[in-house]
């Protein structure tokens, strides 16, 4: 009897809650990071990005912070990725223990991007993202591979730096080659899905 009850005290717990696991984001940025400053409703916000392994995955995350002492209001929908020139805005931000579309809270709080599954960016990747009408660019996760290669979980690479050889001379590039899976003699087959002239 004692069973059934404990049974059914976990069952409901699970039903009621959505099986929702609190996760702890860090509440201090790290270097390297990129920031972006932005108004919102007469406030100055100030948006810091940068990437932190969390749970044994290399994460995007977002601090929001502000020198005004009343409620800081945002919405995912406010922020706009774009990436091999393709546009992502079905995002929800999470704080770790709630994924909506808009929060309320006051400053410091830290953020990470949910995606819709079938419409994801790279987060690992370069991309810019915008917030309302100011823009920055995020660089790729060089992460601990030489060269700055990133392969995914997709077996897409990204490669932050190559050497492209012209008949002028040789370039320094970006590129991004897409898995396109397995010919019939068994080799594997990339596409060249963008690349561009490293500054």
């Amino acid at each position: 009897m004692k069973i059934t009850r404990l049974l059914l005290v976990n069952v409901l717990s699970f039903i009621l809650l959505g099986n929702v696991v609190a996760e702890t984001l860090p509440t201090t940025s790290k270097t390297p990071n990129i920031k972006l400053n932005a108004e919102e409703n007469g406030k100055t916000l100030t948006f810091t990005f940068w990437r932190e392994a969390l749970a044994g995955k290399n994460t995007f995350l977002m601090k929001v912070e502000s020198a005004a002492t009343s409620d800081i209001f945002i919405c995912g929908s406010s922020f706009k990725v774009i990436q091999n020139g393709k546009e992502f805005t079905s995002l929800k931000l999470n704080s770790g223990d709630s994924a909506k579309q808009c929060h309320v809270f006051r400053t410091g709080r830290t953020f990470k991007f949910d995606q819709v599954a079938s419409n994801k960016f790279d987060d690992q990747a370069a991309f810019s993202i915008a917030y309302n009408t100011k823009t920055v660019d995020i660089p790729a996760h060089a992460g601990a591979v030489s060269g700055g290669t990133i392969v995914n979980k997709k077996l897409d690479i990204h490669m932050s730096s190559a050497t492209y050889q012209t008949p002028q001379g040789s370039l320094n590039i970006s590129a991004d080659l897409e898995f396109k899976g397995v010919d019939g003699n068994g080799d594997y087959i990339w596409k060249l899905k963008s690349y561009k002239l490293n500054q």
